[in-house]
């Protein structure tokens, strides 16, 4: 603190003190920019083999219904260890849901930057459009039950780049009994069952 002396006396002045500009912004965190890569998403085919379906109504096999809720769909569908699956309608083949497992079974492309959007769930892998098919390649074109669970044979086939892939597929097929018409049927693949082809075009 500066001082002066008068008649003999030190007297100390107060310092004025003068605001200082701060650059502030410089000293903020910059944001990570992640650069998204093209990529193209791949469009799987699936065909349902029904001939090897057996009709509850007809057998002595126990019907298992499920009460699940849409959300208790999804929930489950994302567990750590749970199967490829898809979700389809009631009133036609269209596909609603493929779940991570899926997406990764059939070379979906991962994308870092899905985090970034707004509603982006724990999923990396983009969407492509599935394609169900029942009885493709038999001679039943629809299925035989509609309160039951019941085993089947799925062929998935699809493209990338230059290259095609076919995998024959043991299926579970779970019917919903909820009033949801989106979310009828669980189609659930096991892949450690499959047997995969491969042709380079």
């Amino acid at each position: 603190m500066p001082s002066t002396r008068s008649h003999g006396r030190e007297t100390h002045v107060p310092r004025r003190l003068f605001p200082v500009e701060r650059d502030l912004i410089s000293k903020l965190q910059v944001p990570k920019v992640i650069k998204p890569r093209p990529a193209r998403p791949v469009r799987t085919i699936i065909c349902i083999d029904c001939s090897s379906i057996v009709d509850a109504t007809t057998s002595a096999v126990e019907v298992a219904m499920s009460k699940k809720t849409p959300r208790e769909v999804e929930v489950e569908l994302e567990l750590p260890d749970a199967l490829p699956a898809i979700v389809s309608g009631c009133n036609n083949n269209r596909v609603y849901l493929a779940n991570d497992a899926y997406k990764a079974m059939v070379g979906q492309p991962v994308c870092p930057w899905l985090d970034s959007l707004p509603g982006a769930g724990a999923s990396r892998r983009i969407n492509g459009e599935v394609v169900l098919s029942v009885g493709a390649f038999s001679t039943t074109s629809h299925l035989p039950s509609i309160r039951c669970v019941f085993p089947c044979t799925a062929r998935i086939s699809w493209e990338r780049e230059d290259a095609s892939a076919s995998l024959t597929v043991p299926c579970a097929v779970e019917r919903l009994t909820s009033n949801c018409d989106d979310y009828c049927f669980i189609w659930r693949f096991d892949s450690e069952k499959a047997s995969i082809m491969y042709c380079i075009t």
